[in-house]
């Protein structure tokens, strides 16, 4: 019965040790990835005001207010009065726009210097037609503008 005693304790022993190992390791993981999800966390957040004030604007057709969200790159392939034709094109097949929906979302960064991307689908709902974009964006002079979009 002593032996078994013995064998019992350096069992304990062993889990315990095994367990603290556990948790050091999983505390320095979540020590060196917590600036990284703060930051995806942050950028994530400042995504979705720029889609919300890119969409709210294509709803409240303020055409000039959505294109200004829109990057540099992006308005140098796409004029102004291109811009708003794709919209009013798409309201004179469908109807008013009425509301848009973000189905889904990835933020990420990477590389170095760090770039930025978003991808985000977005239901558009008109008055007769509910239409998925894929709408692209990425940080620019520090602040997030549209890339591009896709209808899907």
């Amino acid at each position: 019965m002593a032996l078994t005693s013995t064998g019992d304790s350096a069992m304990k022993l062993t889990a315990r040790k095994i367990i603290l190992i556990c948790l050091i390791l999983w505390g320095t993981v979540m020590l060196c990835l917590s600036p990284r999800f703060l930051a995806i966390h942050r950028e994530s957040k400042s995504v979705d005001r720029t889609f919300d004030q890119y969409t709210s604007s294509l709803v409240g057709q303020r055409f000039e207010v959505a294109y200004q969200l829109c990057g540099t790159q992006f308005r140098s392939a796409m004029p102004y009065d291109r811009f708003i034709h794709v919209y009013e094109s798409l309201q004179e097949e469908y109807g008013p726009l009425k509301s848009v929906k973000r189905v889904a979302y990835e933020v990420r960064g990477s590389g170095k210097p760090l770039y930025w991307r978003a991808v985000v689908d977005a239901d558009f709902a008109y008055e007769k037609k509910t239409i998925r974009f894929e709408l692209v964006f990425h940080k620019e002079a520090d602040r997030w503008v549209l890339f591009g979009t896709e209808q899907l």
